[in-house]
């Protein structure tokens, strides 16, 4: 279980500028043949209403999970496709015509070219290719998150965190996380996290964590 302490310092990293580097991720991926299995900590701030964001309140989430990570995979579209097919048939909330018929959709992103978990955003307009915001793209098997309340120097629940949260935002908290794509419903957990928020990864024995930048993150 995430404690209080790796909350805390989570969320000093991430005020102190420290992040993962693209380079750091091309060179601990450089060997890897398709996909690995790694461990990823990664922190991200949480939507607020509006009400709440005035009164000064913070909260972000940090996630302790364990995933897939790729590197110069050809085939993860249909990678992918057989995961979410295999999904669908075990939770049988599909029609098996449209679960052999799935096929997966475009995206809003493009993997970078020195590494498939790499990502930028296709309407991102930088031409300084070093200068893209990157994302890290991985499919999440399984994992733990917190909720750390900022201001407050605390760990929520989500019933807590939700009296600071939209209506709507409150009730996604509880949702169990199955999607839906062309009638096919499956609980396939593929996650594109900026960077920036990315913690800490280990894989193949070796263990990448964040260094300093002098780019300062967005508000």
């Amino acid at each position: 279980m995430l404690t209080l302490a790796q909350a805390r310092a989570a969320q000093e990293l991430r005020a102190n500028d420290m992040e993962i580097t693209k380079a750091g991720v091309v060179d601990l991926l450089a060997k890897v043949k398709g996909t690995t299995f790694a461990h990823v900590v990664h922190c991200t701030d949480v939507i607020l209403a509006a009400a709440a964001r005035n009164d000064g309140e913070k909260f972000t989430k940090v996630t302790s999970c364990n995933v897939q990570l790729f590197n110069n995979i050809a085939d993860y579209k249909a990678v992918y496709e057989a995961a979410v097919k295999r999904s669908a048939e075990r939770l049988g909330l599909s029609k098996q015509a449209d679960i052999d018929n799935f096929e997966s959709q475009g995206n809003w992103f493009r993997h970078d070219e020195d590494c498939f978990s790499l990502l930028w955003h296709e309407d991102d307009t930088l031409v300084d290719e070093d200068m893209k915001r990157r994302y890290l793209f991985f499919i999440a098997n399984g994992g733990e998150s917190v909720y750390y309340d900022c201001k407050r120097d605390r760990l929520v629940t989500k019933d807590q965190l939700g009296l600071f949260l939209t209506p709507s935002g409150a009730r996604n908290l509880t949702k169990p996380e199955v999607w839906g794509h062309s009638g096919v419903q499956h609980d396939v957990c593929v996650r594109t996290v900026k960077l920036e928020n990315v913690l800490g990864i280990k894989a193949m024995g070796y263990e990448l964590d964040v260094v300093p930048v002098k780019r300062k993150r967005k508000a």
